[in-house]
């Protein structure tokens, strides 16, 4: 996505201070328990529009779904560049 704004750290996979503080000065406290997920997919950015709070069971099933789809994607093209190569050797 565009415009991510980097700084801050990340510890353990965990929001850093700074994503908190971008979060909270835009929308207000965090709701007790919930996590701060990235849109953007860029753990360091701080562009309030690219924060969302979830509770956490969502912010992993959202993780999930994702990754399912990019491992889907990842194995299409696989075995597309596999049948390519095929083709060329072959030929």
């Amino acid at each position: 996505m565009k415009n991510c704004k980097f700084t801050g750290k990340t510890t353990k996979g965990f929001c850093s201070k700074s994503v908190r503080n971008a979060y909270i000065k835009k929308y207000g406290s965090i709701p007790l328990g919930f996590v701060i997920h990235h849109i953007c997919r860029n753990p360091k950015c701080v562009n309030h529009m690219h924060l969302v709070a979830m509770p956490p069971s969502e912010h992993i099933r959202v993780h999930r779904l994702y990754n399912a789809y990019h491992d889907h994607l990842t194995q299409l093209y696989e075995e597309r560049a596999r049948k390519e190569l095929d083709s060329i050797l072959n030929s």
